[in-house]
């Protein structure tokens, strides 16, 4: 689902650190070595009763185990901390995505109503535009006229001669 780089990344430490985990507890386990030796240079598969025979073999047992266990307990624990730690971080990383794309979301929702709104705003501004046109080429008339203060002045003449300059 999530492909950033980040999460692929955390998600690989934590699959090196399930590797490391599974490492340690191996290093739980006690060492056993099993050792055979011929003491004949007969071969034991063609003579059977040379093979079974105790006297001409040598046969070992090794068991290695620590006392205590303590350092290998302690370093299967720090690892399985990391990667607790390894999955928190993986999910805080996946919060944070998920709370931008839903700032984003939430931005961009915003921006569509203040869009709608402003288009709204114009096309009432035009109405009521339109409108007062027409009401101001129904009562009134423009006229440029020479005034004494120099040519060209507007002046507004209303039904009955009342301007308003």
């Amino acid at each position: 689902m999530y492909t950033r780089k980040e999460i692929k990344a955390l998600q690989y430490k934590v699959e090196q650190g399930q590797l490391e985990q599974r490492l340690q507890r191996n290093n739980l386990l006690p060492e056993i070595k099993l050792g055979y030796r011929w003491l004949s240079s007969t071969n034991p598969l063609q003579h059977i009763q040379a093979g079974l025979d105790p006297e001409n073999n040598i046969t070992q047992l090794k068991i290695k185990m620590p006392l205590f266990l303590r350092k290998e307990r302690a370093n299967l624990k720090l690892t399985t901390l990391k990667i607790n730690d390894l999955r928190l971080e993986q999910e805080q990383v996946k919060l944070e995505l998920n709370n931008k794309i839903a700032a984003l979301k939430a931005q961009q929702n915003s921006l569509m109503k203040q869009k709608s709104i402003a288009l709204n705003v114009a096309d009432d501004y035009k109405i009521l535009y339109q409108a007062e046109q027409k009401k101001f080429d129904a009562e009134a008339e423009l006229e440029i006229l020479p005034t004494d203060k120099g040519v060209g002045r507007w002046k507004i003449k209303k039904k009955g001669n009342f301007s308003l300059f």
